[in-house]
């Protein structure tokens, strides 16, 4: 019964790769180029992450929503 922190791409994956499954279930013929890109056109910063892309957030911080609603275009 307790919390730990779990941090880093080990605690990122699970998520982008979530993102990039309801990704393709709204639209099942996207490329990996074509992921690569929405993913980054919609990823997000705010004042943690700084001008952006960097080498400590990339392209920034991952936004499911953005993404999916790009796909809605």
């Amino acid at each position: 019964n307790s919390y730990t922190l779990f941090s880093g791409t080990s605690a990122a994956a699970p998520h982008v790769v979530g993102t990039v499954a309801l990704m393709l279930q709204y639209d099942p013929t996207l490329t990996h180029a074509q992921i690569r890109n929405i993913l980054k056109a919609t990823a997000t910063s705010d004042e943690f992450t700084g001008k952006l892309p960097n080498t400590n957030w990339g392209f920034g911080k991952l936004n499911p929503e953005a993404a999916i609603k790009y796909l809605m275009k």
